[in-house]
């Protein structure tokens, strides 16, 4: 707990510095998680090295359309598509249309879903980008202590022996009403990026960022056991790899993202 604590304590500092530290470290800083965060997925599911060298060359091609734009995402996927189904031919006795199908979404989902976050920092600023964080903490937070205290009935069993339905409801009450505490916090201070976001509309993006934070965390944990692996790396002590700490960050920030792009603009 100690560990878990303390590497938690480094990470928000290092979080804040990053945030505040403007473009392009922030980019450069989502960019490389990205690439972390995969790099502990192809060891874990063991990919071969030929699908890891068209995943990071996809990954960086999906990246580079996010940021500049200049090719768009759409094409960026198709041409990613086209080279995963040349590799999936010319690697037929090494791998199957399964391996090739699963490394390609797993690939995209990871670097399309977290990258929509420099498309958050661009267009809806720091503060935006801390909400994304708030439901994705607050609702792990208030699921592990209301699962804990009230737990009775299992969620998905077979995925996650621990999660409980009334875990699940108390992550998303927890969450929704941290929004809420935010979004006044905010008001108070007179900080107006947020200000189109009225707190019924927030409080419903709580609840839907919740849901969707914990679908990303049960996503994670059916890849870890399906490969048979408690946690996806061991860089943060306490907490397993990166892709343990971002698993539910990952799922709500394109929910987020396209949130605010209809409600805030």
């Amino acid at each position: 707990m100690a560990k878990r604590i303390i590497t938690s304590l480094v990470g928000l500092i290092v979080f804040f510095a990053v945030i505040y530290a403007g473009n392009p470290i922030f980019t450069v800083t989502i960019c490389i998680v990205t690439i972390g965060m995969l790099t502990e997925l192809y060891k874990t599911i063991k990919s071969n090295t030929e699908l890891t060298v068209v995943g990071y060359a996809s990954a960086l091609l999906l990246l580079a359309s996010i940021i500049f734009g200049s090719v768009s995402l759409e094409v960026a996927t198709l041409a990613s598509i086209c080279v995963y189904l040349a590799v999936m031919v010319k690697l037929h006795t090494t791998v199957t249309y399964k391996d090739v199908g699963a490394h390609a979404l797993l690939t995209f989902f990871i670097t399309t879903f977290f990258g929509t976050m420099i498309r958050i920092y661009n267009d809806f600023g720091v503060y935006a980008v801390i909400l994304v964080f708030i439901c994705a903490w607050t609702t792990d937070t208030g699921a592990y202590f209301t699962g804990k205290a009230f737990g009775r009935h299992k969620l998905i069993p077979k995925v996650s022996p621990k999660k409980t339905v009334e875990g699940a409801f108390g992550g998303v009450i927890t969450a929704s009403l941290c929004c809420l505490l935010y979004l006044f916090i905010l008001n108070s201070l007179e900080i107006t990026h947020m200000s189109d976001l009225g707190y019924i509309s927030i409080f419903i993006l709580g609840v839907c960022a919740s849901l969707f934070s914990q679908l990303g965390d049960l996503v994670a944990s059916s890849i870890k056991r399906d490969c048979a692996a408690k946690d996806f790396g061991n860089i943060l002590p306490g907490h397993g790899g990166i892709l343990d700490r971002f698993d539910s960050v990952i799922y709500i920030t394109p929910v987020i993202y396209y949130f605010l792009a209809v409600v805030a603009k």
